[in-house]
């Protein structure tokens, strides 16, 4: 199976399961929001073929946990999207301490995955420090963003948070990239525009999907 046969199912998995944690109510959306930021942090690190660009393989989950927070803002308001900021960013700490805690651990003799543990928790966790403040800048940008366009102009649901997430998302890969991926990847200029490129069409292809497969199976 194809990377670009894998990442349309991404979109359509992610739909899905924003679709039914959307219907759970506000803290499945919480989590489904927090759980997508942790698993952008550990899959960043993984760099994939994608359209004959190469690019890091958690920009879905990013894009879906920008998603989540303008469904939260959009169902519950902007102060609930501002607790499921702290909410989110609180489960990255604790991720954090939990994961410095395991490596510290000392393997036993007989263990063969200390290695393995250490090489995917170990650069992820200088990740985790940088995303976090590129976490809440960006998703700050993002709620103000979906909250000053929908004042203003009379946009469905779909339009504003593309708006809103074109933008934020800009921010969050030049932020995000230069101060986390500097020196890890082959071209951190590729990186960012070929990182960008990716995350708008997952934004103007998440945000329709959403809206037409929620009616659909409402």
């Amino acid at each position: 199976m194809t990377n670009e046969i894998l990442f349309f199912l991404y979109i359509i998995l992610v739909t899905t399961l924003t679709i039914f944690f959307s219907r759970q109510g506000k803290l499945h959306l919480f989590g489904w929001m927090a759980l997508q930021i942790i698993l952008a942090n550990l899959f960043v690190i993984k760099q994939i073929d994608l359209f004959a660009l190469t690019v890091t393989a958690s920009d879905i989950y990013a894009v879906g946990a920008f998603l989540t927070l303008n469904i939260i803002q959009e169902r519950f308001g902007k102060e609930e999207a501002n607790k499921a900021i702290f909410y989110a960013l609180s489960l990255q700490v604790a991720f954090v301490i939990l994961s410095l805690a395991h490596l510290s651990y000392a393997p036993s003799s007989v263990d063969d995955t200390d290695s393995s543990f250490k090489t995917i928790l170990s650069p992820s966790l200088s990740i985790v420090f940088a995303s976090i403040l590129s976490f809440l800048l960006s998703q700050k940008l993002d709620v103000w963003l979906f909250q000053f366009i929908k004042e203003r102009l009379n946009y469905p649901f779909a339009v504003r948070s593309m708006m809103s997430m074109l933008v934020s998302q800009l921010f969050d890969t030049c932020f995000f990239a230069v101060i986390a991926l500097s020196g890890r990847v082959e071209s951190l200029t590729d990186i960012i525009i070929f990182s960008y490129v990716v995350k708008a069409l997952l934004v103007v292809t998440l945000n329709p999907s959403f809206v037409f497969a929620k009616r659909l199976y409402a």
